[in-house]
């Protein structure tokens, strides 16, 4: 019966509590895997391809295939969405442009570069959330694993 409390203990306070330890590093792996996603479709559409949810970027008048990408002037744009490490659960924007805001219950993330604004193209259309995320929890989860496995470990005592 007192494993059965411990346990709970440990979940309740590092899993399901905001201030637990495996909670916030499950949001920052959260917001690892949705970059990787939308960093791997930004690219694909910058080459005029569909992305791996289907969406693609018409050809500019400037686009010659392998030698000039879309929405690929300096390279800024693209990179505010590379995704950076999570070192020990925590994640660090990769540079000054990539937005990330984690609050209790709610993430945002995208880019903070002013002139994204003004573009025709869509970077992340509302469409494409659901997607994103389908692939980024079980990203998460697998990144989370063996802290959810050291936690049990600890909390049983033998």
């Amino acid at each position: 019966m007192s494993l059965t409390l411990v346990v709970r203990k440990a979940i309740i306070d590092d899993i399901l509590s905001q201030k637990g330890e495996v909670y916030k590093a499950f949001q920052n792996y959260l917001v690892q895997g949705c970059f990787k996603y939308l960093h791997k479709s930004y690219t694909a559409r910058t080459y005029a391809k569909a992305d791996i949810f289907g969406f693609s970027w018409d050809k500019t008048k400037g686009y010659k295939k392998g030698k000039k990408r879309i929405m690929v002037d300096t390279g800024r744009a693209i990179d505010s969405y590379k995704p950076a490490e999570a070192v020990d659960g925590v994640y660090t924007p990769i540079n000054e442009d990539q937005l990330v805001k984690i609050t209790k219950y709610k993430i945002t993330l995208g880019s903070s570069i002013k002139y994204l604004k003004f573009t025709k193209r869509i970077i992340i259309p509302q469409s494409m959330v659901d997607p994103v995320m389908r692939l980024a929890i079980p990203y998460a989860i697998k990144m989370i694993t063996p802290r959810l496995e050291a936690l049990i470990k600890k909390s049983v005592k033998k």
